[in-house]
């Protein structure tokens, strides 16, 4: 499961940087950037990346 969960936080890492999310959201946090008006074309949390999976999981797979 760890190898899997590297490639997915690489492909959201990727889709930040296509979008420029990452770049956006570092200058908006610095104070850089103003912030994004509220009302875009994407439900609220969309952009946020997915939780990691729990640490329960990790063990059974190594068993």
């Amino acid at each position: 499961m760890g190898a899997r969960y590297d490639r997915l936080k690489g492909h959201v890492a990727e889709q930040y940087e296509r979008r420029g999310r990452g770049r956006e959201r570092a200058d908006r946090l610095d104070g850089l950037a103003p912030a994004p008006p509220a009302s875009s074309s994407q439900p609220a949390g969309s952009e946020e990346a997915p939780p990691a999976p729990s640490t329960s999981e990790e063990p059974a797979d190594d068993a």
